[in-house]
């Protein structure tokens, strides 16, 4: 007696993911995480001014309900933010920050911010890890700081700047529309919209980073899975996220 189909395309789905988390755990074995202690935006020796160039990543506390795993309650695991910074402008893409005079955590920069959606440079580090109005207190719960030599920053902001339009792509954390708003294509400039990652990304590979394939190799941005609501089609799943150009970045 033949096997009910679903099973075979049950078996089949946690074969993919199995052959992708393997690939995953083959290519981060090497990455020594315990060498880049993860900096506590709340130390005094974060300044406006950094004097050299990296990639910035925050995580803010998340408390949205609509998350795409029932189970956690993170739209996006691990960092949700990530930018550009050349020694004391921060270069990201971002829905648009609420008007008002932001600051360090140690209060000793303050920097006026307007409501722009996209690419923009408003913040310095400082008041980009802190992201907290006067008067208001700050729901970033943790940040990091990798540094990247000058000319690929430098390289990068070039392919930034040469973009005519670099419009924000709202997030949609739906399943079906997964293959639509957030396969790595899409997130790096379909119809001249970004994600925050997708941005990055899109100008370390502009800038001939690692051969052109940028902070992440190709083949770890996304997964083919079967389509929940027509299993005989494969969907992409995207894995391209702040928290994957992070680890790729810190990978020894």
């Amino acid at each position: 007696m033949k096997r009910p189909y679903i099973h075979f395309l049950i078996q089949g789905l946690f074969f993919m993911v199995g052959i992708y988390l393997i690939q995953l755990t083959v290519f981060f074995s090497a990455l020594k995480i315990h060498s880049l202690s993860e900096l506590d935006f709340l130390q005094e020796n974060l300044h406006g001014n950094v004097h050299h160039s990296a990639i910035l990543f925050r995580e803010v506390i998340d408390n949205n309900e609509s998350s795409y795993l029932p189970f956690v309650n993170d739209e996006v695991p691990g960092y949700d933010h990530i930018a550009l910074a050349i020694n004391d402008s921060v270069y990201e893409v971002h829905p648009g920050y609420g008007r008002g005079i932001y600051l360090s955590a140690n209060h000793r920069d303050s920097i006026r911010i307007t409501n722009i959606s996209g690419l923009q440079s408003q913040h310095n580090p400082a008041t980009f890890a802190y992201n907290s109005r006067i008067n208001s207190s700050t729901r970033v719960k943790s940040f990091n700081s990798v540094r990247i030599p000058d000319s690929l920053a430098f390289s990068m902001l070039s392919a930034m700047q040469s973009l005519s339009a670099a419009h924000y792509k709202p997030l949609d954390f739906h399943y079906q529309n997964f293959d639509r708003v957030l396969s790595p294509k899409s997130q790096k400039g379909t119809n001249s919209s970004f994600t925050c990652s997708g941005i990055i990304e899109w100008a370390a590979e502009q800038a001939g980073h690692n051969n052109g394939s940028g902070f992440v190799p190709n083949h770890l941005e996304s997964i083919l899975l079967p389509n929940p609501f027509n299993f005989f089609i494969l969907s992409e799943f995207p894995t391209l996220s702040p928290q994957l150009i992070f680890m790729c970045i810190a990978r020894k």
